[in-house]
């Protein structure tokens, strides 16, 4: 078994969140988030989290924050 090909072939994890996509990567070291609007609104901090559930939460902060952001501007 060779774990590159299988983080290669590895589906990512992907959670609506309001109008966002969320999308978790596996790597050898964990999860990345990487949070969708648009093709011009990416948000991700590129961290490794320990499991799905914990990016797909790190990401969901991501998009709260900058929701929040958006509104008080």
């Amino acid at each position: 078994m060779n774990p590159n090909r299988d983080l290669q072939t590895a589906k990512p994890h992907q959670v609506n969140y309001r109008d966002w996509t969320i999308l978790v990567f596996p790597g050898t070291d964990g999860y990345r988030p990487l949070c969708l609007a648009s093709e011009t609104e990416v948000l991700s901090d590129m961290k490794p989290y320990p499991t799905p559930e914990v990016a797909i939460a790190a990401g969901k902060r991501f998009i709260d924050r900058a929701i929040g952001h958006q509104e008080v501007a």
